[in-house]
């Protein structure tokens, strides 16, 4: 399953464990707090605040947390945490030139993508993606509709009828 780390990345080397272990606990509580919601609890924007201060103190210590650094999952969910601070654009956007800066194989190019379109919608732009939905779930702008597929497919991404049956599938089970 993508995402999950394997029993081979396990056994890699990693040159950061503790940053990747806290990595990891703070992309759980993130996460935890966001499938609460769906139940009706609060939205804790202090989480969303501790978790970002941390990661700018994580960035200034080892840079972008990259898969050889922390792990592939830690580095997915270090992705995860900086796309969750909107209530720091700056932090953001030098975490995007980090990520746009490692070696390709450093980082997944598809989380470059989402990362680029959040700042995009943000700033009133059309996206390149088409990653990003408002809350109804309408798909934000999009700079260029016929070559989106492709677009898509050079940074792993899946197609938009893919994406949109996997939205189906998910809205099933909510």
């Amino acid at each position: 399953m993508e995402g999950i780390p394997t029993s081979n990345e396990k056994s890699k080397k990693i040159e950061f464990p503790k940053i990747s272990n806290e990595i990891l606990a703070m992309a759980e509580e993130d996460q935890s707090m966001r499938m609460a919601m769906n139940d009706g609890a609060e939205w804790d924007h202090d989480i969303d605040v501790r978790n970002t201060e941390r990661m700018k103190a994580i960035v200034a210590e080892i840079g972008w947390p990259t898969k050889s650094k922390v792990g592939e999952w830690p580095s997915y969910n270090a992705w995860l945490l900086v796309q969750h601070a909107m209530h720091d654009i700056d932090f953001m956007r030098h975490c995007l030139e980090l990520m746009r800066a490692a070696p390709s194989e450093e980082i997944d190019p598809a989380n470059i993508a989402m990362l680029e379109d959040r700042l995009n919608t943000h700033d009133g732009l059309p996206q390149k993606y088409g990653t990003q939905y408002s809350q109804s779930g309408e798909r934000f702008e999009v700079e260029d509709v016929e070559k989106l597929d492709e677009l898509r497919k050079a940074v792993g991404l899946p197609s938009i009828a893919e994406e949109e049956e996997d939205r189906k599938q998910y809205q099933k089970t909510d």
